[in-house]
């Protein structure tokens, strides 16, 4: 099996299971066509690039056109607290000598709403999007002036604006692409010399550093780090510039189109390499421990719809202690949906009174943890315990003194 973002036939699996179809709250009319599905995970050994291998097409359409209009990245408050103003300040900071470019086109490939359309037509850029979901409306609507394009950019042969773009944002889409190499190819139909290119991707090593245990779901078909992308952008003509990691589950790319091969400048590959065998091992030591943990609780809360909530719930956990968790999240987009794997519908925490030997297992990345204890600590009377996962294994928090 090649790697897909250096074709190093250097790979090996490392997972191979089954795993729900969608990880995200949905309506309780479409939790009944949540199934489990099969997926293969490989990591190669030459850039560290993690991968998925025999992808379903048809599942992975399923669940874009059935399941993704319960993902609300857009909108919610609580993603855009995280990741909105820490991508503005990073486009800021990257693009600052393009502002007076006499090319003024900027180019978002999966736009969604048109989210940064109003921040790049302050800056005097003329807007042009692809956004195929039916939030193409969304972005025509509030951005009259921008020119959005309803189809897949994976569609086009040719260039489908007939222009060329100083800047290109790809905002959490890398990760969906199956096919890089035509993506690639393709997306350079859209680019001159000295076309500067932003990714935001999920951070694998993040989320290995962290104990963000399932950190794989169907539709993301790669796992980026940033020697794997480096790798991938010098295959293709472009320079790794800059990037941004380790704050939180988002890996910011800077990179400049020049149609050459660059000296590559990250490290790493070996330590992710080692980092992945280790998270693997004790994931598997920790997992067994949950049941025996959570049923020495009366009550048992899951704050927060995170990868490692899913992960106990699809692998480990056995129905009585199942039964037994409630779900909690403030996430206003997710009140009264339910959460697959544990089908529970989603509670407030103004449905938590009183409680008794009670625990709260924040299932979250940590950036959101300690706006959930505070939240906690205001809201929930009674005498109770949280929980997380750290250093690969479980710790109850010191609610007091917690920062991040």
């Amino acid at each position: 099996m090649k790697c897909l973002a250096c074709v190093s036939a250097d790979t090996k699996e490392i997972i191979n299971d089954k795993l729900v179809t969608f990880l995200f709250p949905v309506s309780k009319s479409t939790l009944e066509r949540v199934t489990r599905e099969n997926i293969s995970i490989f990591i190669c050994q030459n850039c560290s690039h993690v991968f998925q291998t025999n992808v379903n097409k048809d599942l992975i359409n399923k669940i874009y056109s059935d399941f993704y209009k319960h993902y609300n990245l857009d909108t919610s408050e609580e993603f855009q607290s995280v990741y909105r103003q820490r991508t503005i300040d990073f486009i800021n900071e990257s693009i600052s000598d393009e502002k007076n470019n006499n090319n003024r086109n900027f180019l978002d490939i999966g736009c969604g709403e048109g989210t940064y359309f109003p921040y790049f037509s302050d800056l005097g850029f003329n807007c042009f999007g692809f956004e195929p979901s039916e939030k193409h409306k969304i972005a025509i609507k509030n951005n009259p002036n921008a020119n959005v394009s309803p189809d897949y950019f994976e569609d086009q042969s040719t260039n489908a604006f007939g222009e060329t773009f100083q800047v290109i944002l790809l905002n959490w889409v890398l990760e969906h692409v199956i096919d890089l190499e035509s993506f690639f190819k393709k997306l350079i139909n859209y680019c001159h010399e000295g076309t500067k290119i932003i990714f935001q991707v999920p951070d694998f090593e993040y989320y290995i550093d962290n104990d963000l245990h399932l950190f794989y779901v169907h539709e993301h078909i790669h796992y980026f780090s940033p020697a794997s992308i480096e790798k991938c952008l010098n295959r293709f003509g472009f320079k790794l510039l800059k990037y941004k990691n380790e704050d939180c589950p988002s890996l910011l790319v800077f990179a400049e189109y020049s149609n050459k091969t660059a000296k590559e400048l990250t490290k790493g590959v070996n330590k992710n390499i080692e980092k992945v065998d280790i998270f693997l091992k004790k994931g598997l030591e920790l997992g067994t421990k949950a049941n025996e943990l959570l049923s020495h609780y009366d009550e048992v809360y899951f704050y927060g719809i995170g990868t490692p909530s899913y992960w106990l719930g699809e692998y480990y956990l056995d129905e009585k202690v199942k039964k037994k968790i409630k779900i909690i999240d403030d996430n206003k987009f997710y009140i009264e949906k339910y959460a697959p794997s544990f089908n529970h519908k989603i509670l407030t925490l103004s449905n938590v009174n009183n409680v008794n030997n009670a625990v709260f297992f924040i299932g979250t990345s940590p950036v959101y943890r300690k706006v959930i204890v505070d939240k906690l600590l205001k809201n929930v009377k009674g005498n109770f315990e949280v929980l997380v996962i750290d250093n690969n294994r479980f710790k109850v928090l010191d609610v007091q003194n917690i920062s991040l």
